[in-house]
């Protein structure tokens, strides 16, 4: 595993870690080529957030579910009246959206994805949401904002762990502040529900590439994966090395406190 499996005690994992050679030393494309064959090994995209999703709102009672995937599922998934599309042809899209009332958009990863998908259900007047964890893609998205509201359509993206849950978390945290200075941000992904390809090809493209960390509201730039950091988290995490990661909060933080 790229983290060290000593430092997640999380309780009993989902699969056992397997060592795969570090991006450092074997280069991006050795890394990924086991990163691949090793989650494909463990079950694959069976816990893809939006088969999670699918399978939540199921157990609610919701009806008229539409599952739209880019590849033909498994069986063994359960998805139940899937449509094959392809993400980048909107237009191919709006033909399976007509009487939708919600877009729930996960198919990561968002890095270089188009917008099309935004527009297509603003036109439709079908409101959208997203679970996209890259800054550019929302900004995108959040620039639709006024055309959305004059369409009566609500539009919502980055509910992902970040920036989404993160934000939540610090506008509670300081609700009652009069300020904010700064904030220090670790991410530690557990060892309990199996990460998906795209996620962890987003921990790879961030090896090496350049960060901007704001620090006092002055920007420094520094290297992904750089300075590495034991941080230690209340039990049962534990120890934990953390390293220079980008991610939307960086840039949405200090719009959103002032820090």
């Amino acid at each position: 595993s790229i983290s060290d499996p000593d430092a997640h005690s999380q309780g009993e994992a989902s699969f056992k870690w397997r060592r795969i050679p570090h991006p450092e030393e074997a280069g991006r494309d050795a890394t990924m080529a086991a990163l691949t064959e090793a989650v494909d090994s463990a079950g694959g995209a069976d816990k893809d957030l939006g088969l999670l999703i699918y399978r939540a709102l199921t157990r609610r009672g919701a009806d008229s579910l539409l599952p739209v995937v880019e590849q033909r599922p498994r069986s063994s998934l359960g998805l139940e009246g899937w449509v094959l599309c392809d993400l980048q042809r909107s237009a191919d899209l709006g033909v399976f959206l007509e009487d939708c009332d919600l877009l729930i958009h996960a198919a990561a990863p968002f890095r270089g994805a188009p917008q099309g998908i935004v527009d297509v259900a603003i036109q439709m007047g079908i409101h959208y949401l997203d679970l996209c964890d890259e800054w550019l893609y929302l900004q995108n998205v959040l620039g639709r904002d006024s055309r959305a509201k004059e369409a009566g359509v609500g539009i919502l993206s980055g509910l992902a762990t970040f920036p989404g849950l993160s934000a939540i978390l610090a506008a509670e945290l300081v609700r009652e502040w009069s300020a904010v200075k700064s904030f220090r941000l670790f991410y530690s992904p557990g060892d309990v529900v199996l990460s998906s390809h795209a996620f962890m090809g987003a921990l790879c493209e961030m090896v090496g590439a350049p960060v901007t960390r704001r620090e006092w509201q002055n920007s420094i730039e520094v290297r992904g994966w750089d300075e590495p950091e034991l941080v230690r988290f209340a039990e049962p995490v534990g120890g934990v090395t953390v390293r220079n990661g980008n991610v939307p909060d960086l840039d949405l933080f200090p719009l959103e406190f002032g820090c």
